[in-house]
Order: C-alpha cells, then structure tokens, then sequence
C-alpha cells in the first residue's frame, strides 16, 4: 500500500469513527430529549389534576350528598331548581375531564382511580340517572362516554 493510500485509509477510518461517535451523541440527545418530554407530561397532568381537584372543592356539598351514607345516596329523591343546577355544573366538571382523557392531558387508569367512584355515585342516584343519563342523555353524550370508557378502564385493571 502506498503511502497516499495509507493516509487516505486512515483518513476514512478517522471519518468513520467521528460519524460514530456523533450518532452516539445524537442517540443520547434523543433519549434525554425523550426523557424531558415524559417529565413535562407528567408535570403537566399533575397540574391539570390539581386544578381539577380545585374545582371539584367548589363542590363538595353535592358530592357529600351523592356518596354512600349521603342523603342522596341511591334514593330516589326531590330535587329544586337549585340543587339540579348545582348537579348540572359537577357533572359538567366530568365532561370536562373526558376532553382533557382524550387530549392526552390526563391518564385515564388514574382518572377512574382518583374520580371514578364520584362519577358512579352520580350514576347510582336514581333520580339523576333517570333525568339526566336517560331522559336527557342527548345533553349528556361527554359524560356518558366518560361512564363508558371508565367502565372500560376498570375492567382492563381487575
């Protein structure tokens, strides 16, 4: 081998070695660009739960009243105008929670952990369940699909 075909070996070597050593960082650049992805999603579903959380506060006293051992809890009952309003405005937090399942903003396994059972209580109230989910289902196809896919979860996760 000449000594121009030695220098032009090793020059291709060289080359070779510094194309592998920069997919090597190029790969490490991905997963850490990964990595800082999955924490920003986490980050921003645990701020999307807090902020949920915080609305649900707003409405403590229907969920008070709609979970066992409340005084609507599975009773057919006599609703005002103002008790329905109040229901309407809860059970539209969980619509809101269905569009932001299906934007990705929320896990829906965690969804059903953390809130499912509130979304049952409304279910379980015969009252709400007639008027609302059965009688007026047309104003309630979000929360319906929410009561579905929960139901979906649960049985994936027994």
């Amino acid at each position: 081998m000449t000594p121009a075909e030695q220098v032009q070996s090793i020059t291709s070597i060289i080359q070779a070695a510094v194309v592998l050593i920069g997919i090597y960082f190029a790969i490490k650049q991905i997963k850490l660009a990964v990595a800082q992805l999955e924490a920003g999603r986490r980050s921003q579903q645990a701020q999307t739960l807090l902020a949920f959380d915080q609305m649900l506060d707003r409405h403590e006293a229907i969920h008070k009243k709609l979970r066992p051992g409340g005084e609507w809890a599975g009773a057919s009952i006599e609703l005002s105008a103002s008790d329905w309003a109040d229901i309407e405005r809860y059970m539209g937090l969980f619509e809101r929670a269905k569009v932001l399942i299906d934007d990705g903003f929320l896990d829906v396994e965690d969804f059903d952990h953390l809130y499912g059972y509130r979304v049952r209580n409304i279910r379980a109230n015969p009252t709400i369940s007639r008027e609302k989910l059965e009688r007026r289902a047309y104003g309630w196809r979000m929360f319906l699909a929410l009561e579905e896919q929960l139901n979906t979860a649960k049985s994936a996760g027994t």
